[in-house]
């Protein structure tokens, strides 16, 4: 991350902006790197997480000749009308190319008003940030240096005085030397020495100090040589030095630079580190969330046993409940079979009702042939009335206790259903967590699937028994309506207009509104000269009992079957809901 953002080096950068003027951002752009006409600067509050939480930005001016081998100097300029207008906030300058990349950041900055801090100095505005390692390793090197300087300064010193010394002795030792040849090329020397002979007489004395003289200027020279090269040595230390010296303010410069840099890889490294909290942060909240699963996983382990613990317990219901499914299917054949019989009982019944339509038929006719007779096939005809009404009364009696069954079967079957889906419910959920370890009870669901499916196609089967059921009353109703109608019709024709009828006795469509109150049809005029297809019949419903002339029998089947009645109370229920009238139904089971 820190090597794209020293890519661009923001320079000069102040501590403090103020909003009445126009902001300059200068920056450097590093050698080899290429600026684009997307690329942009931007102010961003310091501890900003994404390039897009910029408040203000301007576009980069790609420069018209590129020079790849130096930086280039280059400057943004921001309007003082889209400044910050916090006063308390830091912020800073970040370069952005056209990738969305950050490529280099400035140290922290804030604005404010021109009439605060107009005394600041240069110094003051200048904020070093660095880490204490690097000012230690910048101390000591400086240190080091110092004392390096100091000791050449000293051996220099040195090598000065020794260099003076020898300077002096050789000095000495050329004036002793300038001496002894003065004395030895003296003319007045000759004429003292000849003058003087016993001292000449001497020579070997002379010869020895001139030895010794010689020797002492040999090593003389030896050591002046030796002086000048160490001197040179010096000097070639002392100019080093003096070099190393003049390099101390550029050293101190790059220093500078250095300090700039580091400065602005600490503000960087202080955005990393914020952003590496802010990681850090996020790491150790997902890391309470990982804690949290890895909990949360122990604890379902902990009820996956449970479950299993359950489940097979639910397994032992489970073939608990088919042995009672097994059972209701028996009992339920079992009830098929009774509705069967049933059947079979008003099939029965209403051949015996044709029968005795048919008789009653063959006695009105003989009734009209046979006038005389009158009597006996009226009490005849009225018997077979009666026994007609027993029956009907019978298979109404029937009726009732196959609907009864019927509703107690399916209330039953109701409960029985319940609780296979409560079953199902509880298995789905066991299922739901544990599906692909335990595949038997996927066997054992589908199982009971197909078992509900036959206890749907068993409700089906009863649903349609009960719809025969239906279609038998109604086509007993139409039987009974054909009677009355065929009785009224061919017994009062052909009595005599002025003839009461026999004592004792009434006309057959008397005696079925007798034995039936809800009968569809009025008693038709006892008028002379009508006969039995110009008399009018009004349509009456028999749960209402509101007729409904000039409509068909189909009509007033549909208007019948639009009521809601209680198959107990034969209460009309047209006003009360599906729930309610439920309830008023379970109401007569209980």
């Amino acid at each position: 991350m820190t090597s794209t953002f020293s890519q661009v080096v923001f320079n000069d950068i102040p501590k403090t902006y103020y909003r009445s003027t126009q902001v300059t951002c200068h920056y450097t752009l590093a050698v080899g790197f290429l600026p684009t006409t997307r690329d942009w600067v931007g102010i961003y509050k310091v501890g900003w997480s994404t390039t897009k939480d910029y408040l203000s930005f301007v576009w980069v001016d790609p420069p018209v000749e590129l020079v790849e081998q130096e930086p280039m100097r280059k400057q943004s300029l921001f309007s003082e009308y889209y400044l910050p207008k916090e006063e308390s906030e830091f912020y800073q300058f970040c370069y952005v190319d056209s990738l969305g990349y950050v490529k280099g950041a400035s140290t922290p900055f804030s604005f404010q008003n021109p009439v605060e801090n107009m005394d600041c100095s240069m110094e003051t505005d200048l904020m070093v940030v660095t880490t204490q390692d690097e000012i230690d390793r910048s101390e000591r090197e400086k240190e080091e240096l110092r004392q390096t300087l100091e000791q050449l300064r000293r051996g220099t010193r040195g090598v000065q005085t020794a260099l003076e010394e020898r300077q002096r002795e050789v000095d000495r030792l050329k004036e002793e030397i300038s001496i002894q040849s003065k004395k030895h090329l003296d003319p007045d020397q000759d004429n003292f020495t000849e003058k003087q002979k016993p001292e000449i007489s001497k020579p070997g004395i002379n010869t020895a100090c001139e030895a010794e003289l010689r020797e002492k200027y040999d090593r003389a020279v030896v050591q002046i040589r030796q002086l000048k090269v160490e001197l040179e040595k010096q000097r070639q230390r002392i100019t080093t030095s003096e070099e190393m010296a003049d390099l101390i303010p550029k050293v101190k410069g790059e220093e500078k630079e250095e300090l700039i840099r580091l400065k602005d890889t600490n503000q960087l490294l202080e955005v990393d580190l914020k952003c590496s909290e802010s990681e850090k942060e996020r790491l150790s909240v997902e890391l309470n969330q990982l804690k949290l699963l890895i909990h949360d996983m122990e604890k379902l382990r902990s009820e996956n046993q449970e479950l299993r613990k359950s489940l097979s317990q639910q397994e032992a219901q489970c073939n608990t409940m088919m042995g009672q499914l097994e059972n209701a299917r028996t009992q339920l054949t079992n009830e098929r079979k009774e509705c069967n019989d049933k059947r079979r009982l008003v099939e029965e019944a209403e051949r015996e009702l044709l029968n005795a339509k048919s008789q009653m038929h063959i006695t009105e006719m003989e009734n009209y042939r046979i006038k005389e007779n009158g009597s006996k096939l009226k009490l005849r005809l009225e018997e077979s009335q009666a026994n007609i009404a027993e029956k009907v009364a019978e298979i109404a009696e029937m009726s009732g206790i196959i609907e009864l069954r019927e509703n107690r079967l399916k209330i039953h079957n109701q409960e029985r259903e319940k609780l296979v889906r409560e079953h199902q419910s509880g298995l789905a959920e066991s299922l739901r967590i544990i599906a692909e370890r335990e595949s038997q009870i996927a066997e054992i669901h589908g199982t009971i699937e197909l078992r509900e499916n036959r206890l749907k196609i068993q409700n089906q089967e009863k649903e349609q028994l009960v719809r025969d059921n239906q279609r038998l009353m109604k086509t007993i109703e139409d039987l009974r309506r054909e009677q009355a109608a065929g009785g009224s019709g061919s017994s009062r024709p052909e009595r005599p207009a002025h003839s009461p009828p026999p004592r004792g006795t009434g006309s057959p469509a008397h005696g079925l509104q007798q034995n039936e109150p809800g009968s569809q049809f009025e008693e038709p005029h006892n008028t002379t000269g009508r006969g039995p297809n110009t008399q009018e019949t009004r349509k009456v419903c028999r749960s209402c009992h509101m007729s409904f002339p000039g409509i068909t029998l189909e009509e007033l089947e549909q208007h019948e079957q639009s009521h809601r009645v209680c198959p107990f109370c034969t209460l009309i229920c047209d006003d009360m809901g599906q729930a309610e009238f439920e309830d008023h139904v379970y109401s007569h089971e209980i």
